[in-house]
């Protein structure tokens, strides 16, 4: 897949922390991923200007007369377009909102375990901001007739057994609701290969990506266990989520041009979002809502909607 990060900052006074968030980054599995390190926030600014990195993790309080938040000012001034976030023992509401308010893009306090930190850069890196973005600009025209048929259900569960390594059960449901136990989601993005439009999308509650990343990839039991249990979708499963959704692009019928759809973009996200809760209320002819389920796990959702 490709990444949205591939250079992170890491900006810390104390020697050891940034070798913890260094090695939390690392346990992620981006090989690919480069990161540096800064001792404080005038030092961190200057790496910035000359390596620009997509992404600062930032502590708050450090010496030299600037802090982190000082840093993501700074930042905002110049207009270098890098995503903050914050590793900090700062925990006063008035602060964190200040940070909130100024663009950072979440608040890790420490001590921190990986799993934490791992289900708030995860999002950034795999693209969140970049997936909200492309989904808000290339829908079709609010009065353009569909152009999408919708598989049904044996075609959808055909088409998942065939490319997982695991037996799925695929249930059709009635039309679903997120609610805050469905995050992260993945969410996936089909386009036209007309007009680069996005037709379609798929949304996947957090057992379900690692359920079908895992039987996708063949991923150990206990390792797919621990991903639900910490909510985080790792690299593997992303990756598993990825291969499936672009076999399921092409069950997706573009009845204009008489093809499949093209599986543009698969990203995640940590919340709730205007566009996906728009898509959300439409009406079950426009989407298909089935629950999902390998032998020895717990279930969970996928929803794929006309958009």
């Amino acid at each position: 897949m490709k990444l949205a990060i591939k250079k992170i900052l890491i900006v810390d006074d104390s020697r050891a922390m940034q070798t913890i968030v260094s090695r939390g980054i690392q346990a992620m599995g981006y090989s690919e991923i480069e990161t540096r390190q800064a001792s404080d926030g005038a030092e961190a600014l200057s790496i910035c200007r000359t390596w620009e990195p997509e992404l600062v993790l930032c502590d708050w309080h450090m010496p030299g007369g600037m802090s982190g938040l000082d840093l993501l000012l700074a930042l905002n001034r110049e207009m270098l377009g890098i995503k903050v976030g914050f590793v900090t023992t700062e925990e006063r509401e008035q602060m964190i909102r200040e940070a909130m308010d100024a663009g950072a893009k979440f608040i890790v306090n420490k001590p921190f375990d990986f799993a934490t930190l791992h289900k708030a850069v995860l999002p950034i890196i795999q693209g969140q901001d970049e997936g909200e973005e492309a989904l808000s600009q290339h829908q079709p025209e609010e009065d353009e007739p569909d152009r999408v048929a919708l598989p049904n259900i044996d075609v959808l569960t055909s088409v998942i057994n065939n490319f997982t390594a695991k037996e799925v059960l695929v249930e059709r449901l009635p039309p679903i609701q997120l609610t805050e136990k469905s995050y992260p989601c993945v969410v996936s993005l089909f386009e036209s290969s007309q007009d680069n439009v996005v037709r379609a999308i798929a949304v996947i509650d957090v057992k379900a990506a690692c359920l079908l990343g895992g039987a996708v990839n063949n991923i150990d039991e206990a390792d797919v266990h621990v991903a639900i249990a910490e909510r985080a979708i790792s690299r593997s499963i992303m990756q598993g989520c990825e291969r499936l959704l672009s076999v399921i692009s092409v069950a997706l019928h573009d009845t204009a041009t008489s093809e499949g759809l093209l599986c543009s973009r698969v990203h995640t996200i940590t919340e709730a979002k205007p566009v996906v809760k728009k898509l959300f209320s439409k009406p079950g002819a426009r989407r298909i809502d089935v629950e999902v389920g390998v032998i020895g796990y717990e279930t969970g959702r996928m929803t794929i909607i006309v958009a």
